[in-house]
C-alpha cells in the first residue's frame, strides 16, 4: 500500500500487511512491515518466524529479544556504528554510492522500524509505516537507534540469553494457587499465554500457537484483547453475559471465586480480565475432603484486582480438533496424600491437585520451603 499524501523526500509510506490495514502502529509491526519490504517475504512468514523466536524465548513476540532474533533468523546483522546518526546525514551517505545493492533496516527514535532501500525514481528513502503525524516534514531530523543490514540466505542468531528473571514471590492466600505456566518460569508479560494455557489444559507453547493462529499469522501482537476473545471464542468458551449471576455483584477476582464456587459444579473453568490489562486463570482446585474450591491461579496475587469480565470453558476433556499435537502419554508422578521428590525443594506431600489431565498442577506442602505449587509435567521432565 503506498499513500503518497504524506511522501517527501526521504519517505515513501508503505504497508504489506494482507489486509492493507493495521490495528495498531505499534514497534512490532513496524519490525515484521520492514522486514518484509526488504526481503521481500510474505507477511505471514515473517510473523511465522517471529512466532519461532517466541517458542524458543519462551517471551511473547512483541518482546525486542524476539523481535532483533526474528531480524537475524531472516538474514540482517546489526551494525554498531550509526547509533546516534540522523536519518537525513544517513540517506545522503547511502545515495552518494555508486553501489545501489545494499538494503537496510533502522529503527528510530520514538517510531519503530523502517526499511531504507532505493525508490523507483530517485535514491534511498525510507519505507514503512507513517508514523510521524505532524513531524513528516522533518524526517531528516530523526536519530538512528539501530542499523541492520540484509545479507540474504544467512541465519545470524547468537543464541546469546542475556535475559533477567523477576525473583519469585511468594503468598499466603486462600484465593491464590501460585503457578508460572512459563516452561522457563520467566516473568515477562504472558498473562494471557498463561491463562490460556491453564484453562484450556494445554502447554505454554500450545497457547502461544492458539492465539497466532486466530489471526491467521497477520497479527504479531497475540495478546491483543480483540486477538485473546476471538481466540476463546474458537475454543468454544463462553463469555459471562450476565445471565448466570449478575457480573456487577462481585468486584475482585477473591469474591468471583467465592461465586463460582456455588455457580459451577461440572469443572468449569474461566478465563478473566483482571484490572485494565491482566488475565487470570480461575481454576476448581480438588481437595481430600471430595469438596472442590475455586482459586485464581497466578504468578503474583491477582486476587484483589477488580475483574472486567470472565470466559467460562467446559468439560475441559472434550478439546475441540486443534492442529496443535497433544501428547500421546499421560505420566501421573503422584496422587493427593503421597510424597514426591523434588530436584530443589526436597521430599514433600501433595496435598491438592488443579488442571486437567494434561496439565496437572500439584501443591506440595515441603517440611523447610512451606508450600509451592509445581507442574506435573515439569516434574516429570526433571526427576
Amino acid at each position: 500500500m503506498e499513500n503518497r499524501a504524506y511522501d517527501n523526500e526521504y519517505f515513501r509510506e508503505t504497508l504489506l500487511h494482507p489486509d492493507g490495514v493495521s490495528r495498531d502502529h505499534s514497534t512490532v509491526i513496524s519490525a515484521v512491515n520492514a522486514a518484509a519490504i526488504v526481503t521481500g517475504m510474505p507477511w505471514r512468514s515473517v510473523v511465522k518466524t517471529l512466532v519461532e523466536q517466541s517458542h524458543i524465548r519462551k517471551n511473547l513476540p512483541t518482546y525486542k529479544v524476539c523481535v532483533t532474533d526474528m531480524m537475524r533468523a531472516v538474514g540482517f546483522k546489526r551494525l554498531g556504528t550509526t547509533y546516534g546518526t540522523r536519518v537525513g546525514s544517513l540517506l545522503d551517505m547511502l545515495n552518494s554510492r555508486d553501489d545501489k545493492s545494499l538494503s537496510l533496516i533502522v529503527k528510530l527514535s520514538y517510531y519503530g522500524y523502517f526499511a531504507v532501500a532505493p525508490a523507483e525514481g530517485c535514491g534511498y528513502v525510507l519505507k514503512g509505516l507513517h508514523l510521524y503525524g505532524r513531524d513528516r516534514d522533518m524526517v531528516g531530523s530523526v536519530g538512528v537507534d539501530e542499523t541492520w543490514v540484509y545479507c540474504p540466505g544467512t541465519d545470524n542468531r547468537t543464541g546469546i540469553v542475556r535475559e533477567q528473571r523477576k525473583k519469585r514471590r511468594h503468598y499466603d492466600n486462600k484465593s491464590l494457587v501460585v503457578n508460572n505456566m512459563n516452561p522457563q518460569q520467566k516473568y515477562v508479560g504472558d498473562c494471557a499465554v498463561r491463562a490460556l494455557s491453564a484453562t484450556y489444559g494445554c502447554t505454554w507453547d500450545e497457547a502461544v500457537d492458539l492465539l497466532a493462529e486466530t489471526s491467521d499469522y497477520n497479527d504479531p501482537v497475540i495478546n491483543s484483547t480483540h486477538n485473546i476473545n476471538a481466540t476463546l471464542a474458537r475454543m468454544g468458551y463462553k463469555r459471562c453475559d450476565g445471565s448466570v449471576f449478575d457480573c456487577y455483584s462481585f468486584s475482585d477476582a477473591k469474591r468471583l471465586c467465592a461465586k463460582l464456587n456455588s455457580v459451577y459444579t461440572e469443572g468449569e473453568r474461566i478465563f478473566a480480565y483482571s484490572g485494565s490489562s491482566h488475565c487470570i486463570a480461575i481454576l476448581p482446585v480438588a481437595y481430600p475432603d471430595g469438596k472442590s474450591y475455586y482459586k485464581v491461579q497466578d504468578t503474583w496475587d491477582s486476587t484483589m484486582k477488580y475483574v472486567e469480565e470472565y470466559w467460562v470453558y467446559k468439560d475441559p476433556e472434550n478439546i475441540p480438533e486443534r492442529p496443535v499435537p497433544c501428547p500421546q502419554e499421560i505420566k501421573h508422578v503422584a496422587e493427593v496424600g503421597e510424597r514426591i521428590s523434588h530436584p530443589q525443594f526436597g521430599d514433600g506431600e501433595v496435598v491438592s491437585i488443579s488442571g486437567s489431565e494434561r496439565s496437572r498442577i500439584l501443591e506440595v506442602e515441603f517440611p523447610e520451603e512451606g508450600r509451592k505449587s509445581i507442574s506435573e509435567r515439569w516434574l516429570v521432565e526433571n526427576t
